[in-house]
């Protein structure tokens, strides 16, 4: 027991450790009984955004979630210390059992993906979930759970990625990633940045949670959802490029549901007033753009 009295005594870890249960026990009282389920979160090795993503687990604690923490061998030897240090400290982070994963899978309400692979997102995409993390991902996702992803690491043109000078391949090597997040969307997971990763978590495993579309603001002045008015077909990737043509044929840009807009092309169409009409605004997802997605 620590005298809060003696300052002289006071072990910054040790108040940090009591803040966080006194937290936790709050959080927990004002939860339904049946939300004592838990969160699997799993590690895949990815960098971009740890802070964020941490920051944002901690926000599904401080909301009084569960979590079991699954590392993958690439992220434990990456970053392990650090999660080990800021997570399971808190007093509802425990470790995942990795023999009984399928089990933990079943009872669990979902899956966070606080930093997704490039490598985890191929392997889930193309039906080869070898690893222990693409597996747990692939096996939620057919099981019907809430799969919540920051893809930081994995979408073209993202600003972690541009740090990295990994912004200039091909425009093709573009296209296949963003193929490949559009497709993992497909399965039913939900694309989200690390900055809004405990929000949008949240939300996916909260069933009384109100719609995360009627949640967020539109910027009306350049993405609308109307009929396209355009004859071309809708497009599968926004960029740079295609919002100078439209700007020049004085048409609005088609895009599908779940179109790619590169932060550049987001940045000339608010610019510009160039609409950006998604085929169905029900289901129209942006994953890369400066705006959050939806």
């Amino acid at each position: 027991m620590v005298d809060l009295t003696d300052q002289s005594k006071l072990d910054p870890i040790q108040i940090r450790r009591l803040v966080q249960q006194v937290l936790f026990a709050v959080a927990r009282a004002c939860r339904a009984p049946e939300s004592d389920q838990y969160v699997l979160a799993v590690f895949t090795g990815a960098t971009a955004g740890l802070t964020r993503a941490l920051s944002g687990l901690e926000h599904l604690m401080l909301n009084g979630v569960m979590l079991r923490v699954l590392m993958s061998e690439s992220a434990d030897h990456l970053y392990g210390d650090v999660v080990n240090k800021r997570l399971m400290a808190w007093p509802n982070a425990r470790t995942m059992d990795k023999k009984n994963w399928i089990g933990q899978v079943q009872k669990s309400m979902g899956v966070v993906v606080p930093m997704l692979s490039v490598a985890s997102l191929s392997r889930v995409c193309t039906l080869t979930p070898d690893t222990p993390a693409a597996n747990i991902i692939f096996h939620a996702l057919s099981m019907g759970k809430p799969v919540t992803a920051a893809i930081d690491g994995a979408a073209p043109g993202s600003a972690d990625r541009r740090i990295l000078g990994l912004d200039q391949g091909s425009p093709a090597l573009a296209q296949a990633l963003a193929d490949r997040l559009i497709r993992f969307a497909d399965f039913g997971a939900k694309l989200t940045w690390s900055r809004d990763l405990g929000r949008v978590a949240l939300g996916a495993i909260e069933p009384c949670a109100p719609p995360l579309q009627a949640s967020l603001a539109r910027p009306k002045t350049f993405v609308t959802a109307t009929k396209p008015v355009s004859t071309a077909p809708p497009v599968r990737l926004v960029d740079a490029g295609l919002i100078k043509q439209a700007r020049t044929n004085g048409r609005p840009v088609q895009a599908v549901a779940g179109a790619v807009i590169t932060p550049l092309a987001m940045e000339l169409a608010r610019g510009w007033g160039i609409e950006i009409n998604f085929a169905n605004p029900l289901t129209a997802l942006t994953l890369i753009g400066k705006d959050k997605p939806w």
